[in-house]
């Protein structure tokens, strides 16, 4: 009997395919790079893209939120005082006051141009 022939195509392996890198996704140094920009000149969005990107410690990702934190924190306490000070009345306390002021300079301005002397009474 003569011998099988082997096929050319059960005798071969899968051919190797190169690995092609693809230039459309950005490096870490890319996105350091971005990051430390953006949180030189938008402070906010850096912080996000921190966050996200960067594979930092979090003790150091803490370090370089707390002024934002900070800012949000004294923001809400100023908010809170003013809603306080607007409910407890003292914005309109004042309001009324300086109304009051400014009639009482009107008629000081009136007596003025009544008058030349300086007097609260009205003399005849």
């Amino acid at each position: 009997m003569p011998a099988k022939r082997k096929t050319p195509s059960t005798n071969r392996k899968a051919p190797i395919k190169p690995q092609v890198t693809s230039s459309m996704g950005s490096t870490y140094d890319t996105q350091m790079i971005i990051t430390i920009l953006l949180l030189l000149f938008v402070y906010p969005i850096g912080l996000l893209f921190m966050w996200v990107w960067m594979k930092w410690p979090v003790w150091l990702k803490l370090v370089i939120s707390i002024p934002f934190i900070l800012a949000i924190v004294l923001i809400a306490l100023m908010l809170f005082a003013a809603g306080s000070f607007i409910r407890n009345g003292r914005f309109e306390q004042m309001m009324r006051d300086q109304q009051y002021r400014q009639m009482m300079q009107q008629r000081q301005e009136q007596i003025w141009q009544i008058s030349p002397t300086p007097t609260t009474y009205n003399t005849y």
